[in-house]
């Protein structure tokens, strides 16, 4: 028995919509396992966001609830986004831990590389995933640095 339990759909969706009736002020999330806080999750009513005060969230069942303010007016799209898109994270990997694990495989005594410096092995990295990204189409090409930004490596000057 494997290890997830969700289909490839709800595994990998980080976003669900909703269509408002004007009437309407609850929705009930289906993401699998529902966010913890309001603070995992952006709401979007009609591409703006919206404030977390305009809503309550409640994590046990999954519904928000915009009963302190206004339900969305009928036919507004309502959007809601994880902000950690790291579901599937096995698909992703930082720049940070693909140089610390070359360092731990090939560097050190009696390893294929006697010593290297960090920063030539950073430096090489980004330069292989920058060739990587002219000779592979379709790549998404940006991950979370040390500070939790978003690097785009075909632009990415320096380590955040």
């Amino acid at each position: 028995m494997g290890l997830i339990t969700q289909t490839a759909k709800q595994y990998y969706t980080v976003t669900e919509k909703f269509t408002g009736t004007g009437s309407l002020s609850t929705f009930t999330l289906t993401f699998n396992p529902l966010p913890t806080a309001k603070s995992k999750f952006i709401v979007f009513i009609d591409s703006q966001e919206i404030d977390d005060d305009n809503y309550n969230y409640d994590n046990t069942t999954g519904i928000i609830d915009f009963a302190p303010s206004t339900p969305p007016n009928n036919n507004s799209v309502i959007e809601v986004k994880l902000k950690d898109q790291r579901h599937g994270s096995y698909r992703y990997i930082s720049l940070e831990d693909i140089v610390n694990n070359f360092m731990v495989s090939y560097v050190g005594d009696e390893k294929i590389i006697g010593t290297a410096r960090k920063l030539d092995v950073i430096f090489h990295t980004k330069r292989a995933i920058q060739e990587f990204s002219y000779d592979i189409s379709r790549v998404e090409k940006n991950t979370r640095g040390r500070s939790g930004s978003l690097i785009n490596y075909s632009f990415c000057t320096r380590l955040c």
